[in-house]
């Protein structure tokens, strides 16, 4: 009976650990974690003048496509202010689009016009599609890190 107990203990205590060492090994293929609703969430980086920001993207077409794009190399976008509350930049293709009508706030990143790159730096309400949000910065320090004017962004897949 002893026996039977340690053996059993022991497959256990394996397979807790292999499935410990699957998952952590997920989570470090492009960052990925478990959204409130259960959806598998991705981040990648956004890099402005040698500053590191992380931007959590949304679950759509959009980023998948995007995903794949970044897997092949980084993403360089240069963006203009438009209407003093976004900056927006020419992507070079298009992505898929899933276009409706969204309140905008701080930090949030779109595509416009399926070509277009914006990353809002105050409010705004119009027709786009998610692509995701920069965490952990407040409005003064994104609009001081994007500057007036033109800037450019890199996107790229980044293990945390």
């Amino acid at each position: 009976m002893d026996r039977k107990i340690i053996i059993f203990s022991f497959i256990t205590i394996l397979i807790v650990l292999l499935t410990f060492h699957l998952v952590n090994d997920l989570n470090k293929n492009y960052n990925m974690k478990i959204s409130e609703n259960g959806d598998k969430m991705k981040e990648i980086l956004m890099i402005i003048d040698n500053r590191e920001l992380k931007v959590v993207l949304e679950n759509n077409s959009c980023t998948k496509e995007l995903l794949n794009i970044l897997k092949g190399k980084d993403l360089n976008v240069n963006l203009n202010d438009y209407g003093n509350f976004e900056k927006v930049g020419e992507l070079g293709f298009n992505l898929p689009q899933s276009d409706s009508y969204i309140n905008t706030s701080p930090g949030d990143i779109m595509l416009y016009q399926g070509n277009k790159l914006t990353i809002f730096y105050d409010y705004n309400s119009y027709t786009y599609t998610r692509i995701g949000k920069i965490k952990d910065i407040n409005t003064s320090e994104l609009k001081k890190i994007l500057g007036s004017g033109k800037v450019n962004v890199t996107f790229e897949l980044k293990e945390y």
